[in-house]
């Protein structure tokens, strides 16, 4: 079953576009990896993401996030007790393309 991870980083909204600017891609190709939320709470980050198996996401908070925090930074729960999530709902695929105006024919 899946994994989700929730992470609060001590980080300000520039630093954190910052940071993400850089790991989107290593982010987005990463094994395992399924979706992203990042959100302000209190002068901090919190990230939610899920992944296919915790591994996954520990190997790439390893290899490249914990590399791009700041020194200084707190990294307050970095995720490292994931846990499987019961249930998730979406949008099925073909309504979120129409939702954002692309033509299909």
């Amino acid at each position: 079953m899946a994994a989700l991870v929730n992470a609060t980083y001590g980080l300000d909204i520039s630093i954190y576009d910052q940071i993400a600017a850089e790991l989107t891609e290593p982010v987005k190709t990463a094994p395992g990896f399924r979706t992203h939320a990042a959100y302000p709470v209190e002068g901090e980050f919190a990230v939610t993401e899920i992944w296919g198996v915790a591994q996954d996401h520990q190997a790439l908070f390893e290899s490249a996030v914990k590399l791009n925090i700041p020194e200084g930074s707190t990294v307050r729960d970095p995720g490292d007790r994931p846990s499987q999530y019961h249930r998730r709902v979406r949008r099925p695929r073909h309504a979120r393309r129409r939702q954002h105006g692309e033509r299909h024919e």
